[in-house]
């Protein structure tokens, strides 16, 4: 499925956005139906995210089952529908 802006003010599935994040080269957020292209960040975001990643990657023990993230790992957040790639986070 081609993502076209015709589209914008639709309603979309989360079927139809985990379809087009399968095949798109863009990573996009989606909550209550909308979808929207993320942007990239600048150098300095990108800093304090990868030093904030590696701060929370040495709080998790070996052997337990909490693991750091990167912005690779989509997201889902139950409570609200978002479907997202934050900077990093812990599971």
């Amino acid at each position: 499925m081609a993502f076209t802006t015709r589209r914008r003010n639709m309603h979309w599935t989360v079927e139809e956005y985990l379809r087009l994040e399968e095949t798109s080269s863009t990573r996009h957020e989606y909550v209550a139906g909308e979808i929207d292209a993320m942007a990239g960040a600048r150098p300095a975001h990108n800093k304090v995210a990868a030093n904030t990643l590696a701060a929370l990657a040495q709080l998790v023990r070996p052997g337990k089952r909490c693991q750091a993230f990167n912005s690779d790992q989509r997201i889902h957040v139950a409570s609200t529908g978002l479907y997202t790639y934050a900077d990093g986070g812990l599971a």
